[in-house]
């Protein structure tokens, strides 16, 4: 499962059974996808946004968007995500499909319907297209992700991710929810921004607005015409650890290579993106060592945007990570779409069944 907060430079299992918890196969990364420079679908409308305002559990702040005036599914409180003690979404994971070693693959696409509560996790895996069950790809999928922190080291499988925290989670409030990793005394909490999406169709090229899966896992000719139906709430997972940790999995890429001639490549190679096309600037190195008996070498800097670029290494390789300070969101994110991109890939009932019915006439 794919407990995921969104965006970050890979899929860190907020709850994951594959890697959707998601961005999530290898698991992907839920930065903005690479899309056609122009789009022949509706643009996006304009998504208003009103003013943020004190969630009444606890005096943070959320974002809230106007309930539509008419709606299939009655009255939407969308300052409320988790109602009731509960948390009800659905995420979607695109996976591959071979007849055999060496033939051709083809598209696939797999649902997941959680509902959180207090020490309880419930998911529901089901197989939107394709010639393998998503419930067969899930269980032969055993994608491995490290967490690694000061007299830390929590090592958690893809797919079993979501029975591993489901005793430790806790809703914190009506629109955040946390749980512990397995093995570790590192915890997560994510907070739930609701986003009205109705009418909302591919986003294509443009800077503003909310990106959805209908972008974001690329199957572009499968979604082409769709538009969310009345009712329709993505959500977007925002998370904060409460240690400085890395996290990091296996991308295929890893090789043996001291921590300072990475660092040296990071700011020579054109290793640009989220810089305007200005080559990275390393600042604040931090070089130290982390893992359960602080054994792995570690590095981390910031950018000249604040961003975090971080790699340690673990059984002789090198591998890119990405670096939680325990302070701030894991992931920088824009939560305001008049401002700029929000990646929204978590759904309620609405818009989840409207997607999967669509997929299920329109895929090749």
């Amino acid at each position: 499962m794919a407990l995921t907060a969104c965006g970050g430079d890979s899929t860190s299992p907020v709850i994951t059974s594959s890697s959707t918890l998601s961005t999530p196969a290898t698991p992907t990364t839920p930065s903005n996808p690479t899309m056609p420079a122009t789009s022949t679908t509706p643009t996006t409308p304009t998504v208003p946004v009103a003013p943020t305002v004190p969630s009444s559990s606890n005096g943070t702040s959320v974002p809230v968007i106007p309930a539509p005036s008419t709606s299939t599914t009655g009255p939407i409180t969308l300052t409320t995500p988790i109602q009731n003690g509960l948390f009800k979404f659905s995420e979607f994971e695109r996976y591959s499909v071979s007849s055999g070693v060496g033939q051709p693959t083809s598209d696939a696409l797999g649902r997941t319907d959680y509902t959180l509560s207090n020490g309880a996790l419930n998911e529901m895996n089901t197989t939107v297209f394709g010639t393998q069950p998503y419930t067969d790809y899930l269980t032969k999928t055993q994608n491995m992700a490290y967490y690694a922190g000061h007299h830390l080291l929590s090592i958690q499988k893809d797919n079993t991710v979501g029975s591993a925290i489901a005793g430790s989670l806790k809703i914190l409030n009506d629109h955040q929810f946390q749980f512990m990793h397995p093995n570790s005394t590192l915890t997560t909490t994510l907070t739930v921004s609701p986003y009205l999406i109705e009418g909302l169709g591919q986003h294509g090229s443009g800077k503003t607005g909310i990106l959805t899966d209908l972008d974001i896992l690329g199957l572009y000719s499968v979604f082409n015409g769709f538009t969310f139906p009345s009712g329709s709430i993505c959500y977007n997972l925002s998370g904060t650890d409460d240690q400085a940790n890395y996290y990091f999995y296996a991308q295929g890429n890893e090789k043996a290579i001291a921590l300072k001639d990475w660092v040296t490549q990071q700011t020579t190679t054109a290793n640009i993106m989220g810089n305007d096309g200005k080559p990275l600037k390393a600042n604040n190195i931090v070089y130290e060592n982390v893992g359960a008996n602080d054994d792995l070498p570690a590095v981390h800097f910031t950018d000249q945007d604040g961003d975090y670029h971080a790699a340690i290494i673990y059984n002789g390789l090198t591998y890119e990570a990405d670096y939680s300070d325990g302070v701030n969101p894991t992931y920088r994110m824009n939560l305001d779409p008049t401002k700029g991109l929000v990646s929204c890939d978590s759904y309620n009932s609405v818009a989840a069944d409207a997607m999967a019915a669509y997929a299920k006439k329109t895929h090749p």
